[in-house]
């Protein structure tokens, strides 16, 4: 039996097998269904084909909505790490 073998989108880490969450940085995950990606389970639009990972259609988003959700969970997951200081993070979310 050949198992799936995948990097998780925030934090690089490898997955093998059940790629539902990441074990390393416990991020939830699916496959989009356009691209066959691995990206965030909350995602709205795949960061690498930007469509629908759910359906796989185009998504047309409104500018407030339209921003880059695996850059804020990235951002999240450097905190908890500590690899940046809560000032940073307010900086940088506001910027996305």
């Amino acid at each position: 039996m050949v198992k799936k073998i995948s990097y998780c989108p925030i934090c690089g880490k490898k997955i093998i097998g059940n790629l539902n969450q990441c074990p390393s940085c416990s991020s939830k995950l699916i496959v989009c269904r356009n691209c066959a990606k691995l990206i965030l389970s909350s995602a709205n639009k795949c960061q690498f084909c930007s469509k629908n990972p759910r359906t796989g259609k185009s998504v047309e988003l409104s500018p407030n909505n339209d921003f880059n959700e695996a850059s804020i969970e990235k951002l999240k997951y450097d905190l908890v790490l500590g690899k940046i200081s809560v000032n940073e993070y307010d900086q940088l979310i506001k910027n996305i």
